[in-house]
């Protein structure tokens, strides 16, 4: 395995090493500015995303999502948006396959990922993982007296 030259020190360095297999060299092109002197709101974020990569014509944020967008601003502008839609298209609707243009993401939920350290925004219906139920299967298993395991089933 070959080193890495020692100018590679992020994945933008890395995009722009040549591709010396293919012969082709990559660019990037930054959406928006991640540092104090571009201090995007969350809200613009995720329009630059929806906007610009997504191809939608425009964002629809239920109400919920707003209140929870006006809370979220006050403390946690400064974290990275991660968008979660549907896996089959770039809209916010699983039947429109692909990469349709001028659709309307729906933005239903706005969630804190203060641990991982992004909001996420959940689009249209789409369901979260690990949708886990509310009570645990394991609190319905039992040691019987005799020592056997029961509530397994």
């Amino acid at each position: 395995m070959k080193k890495l030259p020692s100018r590679v020190t992020n994945s933008a360095d890395l995009m722009r090493l040549p591709n010396r297999s293919a012969g082709v060299t990559f660019s990037l092109a930054l959406l928006f500015l991640t540092n104090s002197r571009c201090a995007l709101s969350l809200k613009e974020k995720i329009s630059a995303i929806a906007l610009k990569i997504y191809r939608a014509k425009e964002i629809q944020f239920s109400d919920s999502a707003l209140k929870k967008l006006e809370l979220l601003e006050k403390n946690y502008a400064n974290l990275p948006v991660c968008i979660a839609k549907t896996p089959y298209s770039f809209s916010s609707d699983p039947k429109a396959y692909g990469a349709p243009e001028n659709h309307t993401l729906i933005i239903r939920e706005l969630r804190l990922a203060r641990g991982a350290g992004f909001v996420v925004a959940i689009c249209g219906d789409l369901m979260t993982m690990p949708g886990l139920p509310k009570i645990p299967a394991s609190e319905k298993i039992k040691l019987s007296a005799q020592g056997f395991l029961e509530g397994l089933n």
